[in-house]
């Protein structure tokens, strides 16, 4: 029995040394963390760098919220339709009633005349933080699915990022 604990004993002086070889040292422990410190600000400065980059590389868009984009286009949806869309509404007028972004400048806008629901694809172009014009790409009318009635959906496979819809749950 004793050769038993004299056993066990010397098992586990040399399993909790093997553990302890194993452990970082507070020093070490210090530095682990100096390094993950410094590489998070390394990935920041290149999200940065990148961030600038993007912006320099595309001066038609800056920073704008969904709700600048949602409000002007709902203050002129019907100017940006008719523009592109041969169909007049009934009453003069477009509405906008839902949103789909799949970018800060790419916006699927559903509009209707009190008669008939249609979706536009829309790019805005920014300029000092405000939406500054939105052209429409295409127009979709819905067939049991939203099908394109004219123009090209761009957009097709990038996935919606943000929607709103006015007493409706949006959907692609």
């Amino acid at each position: 029995m004793k050769k038993i604990f004299l056993i066990s004993g010397l098992g586990l002086i040399l399993f909790l040394s093997e553990c302890s070889q194993q452990l970082p040292t507070d020093s070490q422990k210090k530095n682990d963390k100096t390094s993950l410190s410094e590489q998070q600000l390394k990935e920041q400065q290149e999200k940065t760098v990148n961030s600038k980059n993007n912006q320099n590389s595309d001066t038609s868009t800056t920073d704008v919220s969904y709700q600048d984009t949602i409000d002007y286009v709902h203050d002129n949806i019907t100017t940006i339709i008719n523009s592109y869309f041969s169909t007049k509404p009934a009453n003069d007028n477009w509405f906008a009633v839902g949103y789909g972004f799949t970018s800060s400048h790419h916006v699927y806008v559903d509009f209707e005349d009190g008669h008939f629901l249609y979706r536009a694809l829309l790019e805005c172009n920014s300029d000092q933080n405000s939406i500054s014009s939105c052209t429409t790409l295409a127009i979709l009318e819905n067939q049991k699915q939203w099908v394109v009635i004219q123009g090209e959906d761009s957009q097709k496979d990038t996935p919606i990022v943000y929607k709103w819809a006015k007493d409706y749950e949006w959907q692609r």
